[in-house]
């Protein structure tokens, strides 16, 4: 069989790449990214990058795929050559599989139309599958579980120290930086009522295109940066006692691997990103895996910190839901993403 696959999101890396070795062994296979984000999270595979539609079909006629393997795009900006592709291949009549990383990200503007072209979705759990289902996909949509979050239940935490440690996830991906600066800063407020002051990590998000904002807002707010032992953020989130974004991968692999999660859900900033795509919430929150943060009151947050940091019970009914999401995505993932991929 021969598998063709595009991706250009971190995210749909993610998910693809504990996939494609054992699809490369068994099959002959070539991969296509776009953008440098999906490039570099696939590196090892040596993909072509294609950033124009046009590399991309050249790609695909001359190898003539009995499948197509797609993530689901995350470039708001652009260059927008999966989705031309995909639209390219179903005009041919080819069989097109795509890859959710995430809940309801179909529902992006850019993406809403796609569900027509994709013959069959691997999702992450039944709740992505219900938000598909509900926009009126009609293909075939097969709960296989997420590679890239499941390689996160094995993570062992870093050994405290004694040093109360939060981490930041950045979320200002091209799109998104108004509402991340606006629960940066809430951040800021609850980490300077904090005594004694925590230490404070930033990761900016991968196509963060000005992440030197973070250094600047703190040195406004008076408060210090830590700066983060290392450029891997799977290889950082151990080493926090509590990771916050407001929506973010980050959260959820906080999540599976039972470190405390809190998602700053501000009416104008997080809240209103998620409604963007169709959601109520950020799904952690609503599992109860994550602590969300409503309102534009930075005591609260603060008040949060302070019983993660100093409630045992507190933290213990959370690791209790987190341990319950973790339970309900079943295993061996890439095993059954291959099996959806092959199958007739």
């Amino acid at each position: 069989m021969k598998i063709l696959a595009v991706i250009d999101s971190p995210g749909g890396a993610d998910f693809l790449a504990p996939v494609w070795s054992r699809l490369a062994s068994e099959h002959e296979c070539r991969l296509i990214t776009v953008g440098p984000t999906a490039s570099a999270a696939l590196k090892e595979f040596a993909p072509t990058r294609c950033d124009t539609l046009a590399k991309a079909q050249k790609i695909y006629d001359e190898f003539g795929p009995d499948r197509l393997v797609t993530g689901v795009s995350s470039l708001i900006k652009g260059p927008y050559a999966l989705n031309e592709l995909v639209k390219y291949a179903a005009e041919r009549g080819q069989t097109i599989i795509a890859l959710q990383d995430y809940w309801a990200n179909h529902r992006a503007p850019h993406n809403r139309a796609m569900i027509n072209y994709w013959t069959k979705v691997c999702l992450p759990d039944e709740l992505a599958k219900n938000y598909l289902l509900a926009d009126g996909y009609r293909g075939a949509a097969v709960v296989t579980g997420h590679p890239g979050w499941e390689k996160c239940l094995a993570a062992a935490p870093a050994a405290a120290d004694g040093e109360f440690v939060l981490l930041w996830a950045g979320s200002a991906a091209p799109g998104s930086e108004a509402a991340d600066e606006e629960s940066f800063r809430f951040l800021l407020a609850a980490v300077k009522s904090l005594n004694p002051r925590p230490a404070l990590l930033v990761r900016a998000h991968p196509r963060d295109e000005a992440p030197a904002r973070y250094e600047r807002l703190a040195e406004e707010a008076g408060v210090t940066l830590r700066p983060p032992p290392t450029a891997d953020t799977d290889a950082l989130l151990p080493r926090a006692d509590v990771v916050l974004a407001t929506y973010s991968t980050s959260l959820i692999h906080a999540a599976l691997g039972k470190i405390a999660a809190v998602s700053v859900m501000l009416p104008d900033a997080g809240l209103a990103k998620m409604k963007s795509i169709g959601l109520p919430d950020f799904p952690l929150n609503q599992l109860g895996a994550a602590i969300g943060v409503y309102e534009n009151d930075p005591n609260i947050l603060t008040q949060i910190l302070i019983k993660l940091r100093d409630d045992a019970a507190y933290r213990a009914t959370l690791r209790a839901k987190q341990e319950q999401f973790a339970a309900s995505l079943g295993r061996d993932a890439a095993t059954r993403v291959a099996a959806a991929i092959t199958a007739a």
